[in-house]
């Protein structure tokens, strides 16, 4: 499995975790998604967006794609916020709802645009071998 697919599996993944929590929001759940998708972001930041800030014809792509992931920590952020410490009901179902369709819109664009930049930008001779620097980040971020 290449690093592009190994993503949008990923991302696939995430996409059913935050539907799980309209049906359940329970606290493992919550916890297993900030874990999850901190890890995905930092890693795929490190694997993918590091090396392609250095391109000229994907920087700004790739800024565009850093601040919608700073703004999905925050929308995360304030999700977990609101699950464990106040508990409003209405505000988790808004922060629920904004987080996800922050991520849709992302992972779309991520996978219409990035992705193909990214397979024309980094001489990827081995795809395998960024699929185990990935994986080998979201286990680091994990522990």
């Amino acid at each position: 499995m290449d690093i592009f697919e190994r993503l949008h599996g990923e991302h696939e993944e995430v996409m059913a975790v935050l539907d799980a929590l309209w049906q359940r929001p329970d606290d493992e759940a919550v916890l297993a998604l900030r874990r999850r998708l901190t890890a995905h972001l930092a890693a795929e930041e490190w694997i993918l967006y590091q090396p392609m800030r250095k391109d000229e014809g994907t920087s700004a792509a790739i800024e565009l794609a850093l601040a919608a992931h700073r703004e999905a920590r925050g929308r995360l952020s304030d999700l977990f916020m609101t699950h464990f410490v106040t508990r409003d009901e209405r505000h988790w179902s808004e922060a629920l709802a904004g987080l996800r369709t922050l991520l849709e819109r992302h992972t779309h664009e991520e996978e219409e645009q990035i992705f193909p930049l990214a397979r024309r930008v980094l001489a990827i001779d081995d795809s395998e071998l960024l699929t185990r620097r990935y994986d080998e980040m979201l286990r680091e971020e994990a522990a």
